[in-house]
């Protein structure tokens, strides 16, 4: 279940909240990689869509965090956000790389991100930064020109 509202709206600035809740009896699968990269991923933005995350999965798990848009000008735009998500049952490996739950809640990680917007006639043009709490590589710089699109998810 997902669900964002838009709770605050002024001429130049939007601030939405964002929650999300995901539960499953989806069974850990023969080893501890293959449940990691079975398990459902929280996706706030478009970034996390286009990165693995391990921090950030589980067939379990509460999250939420804010947006925040401020308008600078017609063409240039400003966002902010910040995330925290929390596993309800955290997979975690076992003897012989098997994979196990441990129940309860996590402690939590955060992710944050930053981006300036220049809105060309044409696409969008962004500078991104990006950090996620718990991962090996934790930071991201990103240029981008255009939208960043998806197919359909098989499963």
């Amino acid at each position: 279940m997902r669900w964002e509202n838009f709770f605050f709206r002024k001429k130049k600035m939007r601030i939405s909240f964002l929650a999300e809740t995901f539960f499953s009896n989806r069974p850990v699968l023969s080893n501890y990689s293959a449940t990691k990269i079975m398990a459902r991923q929280y996706n706030p933005f478009p970034l996390t869509t286009a990165r693995y995350l391990d921090s950030f999965r589980s067939n379990n798990y509460l999250a939420g965090g804010l947006k925040t848009t401020y308008t600078l000008s017609r063409r240039w735009h400003l966002q902010a956000e910040g995330h925290v998500f929390s596993d309800v049952k955290k997979i975690v490996p076992q003897d012989g790389y098997a994979a196990g739950y441990i129940p309860g809640f996590s402690e939590p990680v955060f992710m944050y991100h930053g981006a300036l917007v220049y809105h060309t006639g044409f696409r969008p043009l962004s500078a991104c930064i990006s950090y996620f709490e718990g991962e090996n590589d934790p930071w991201v710089f990103m240029l981008n020109f255009g939208y960043i699109l998806f197919n359909r998810k098989t499963f």
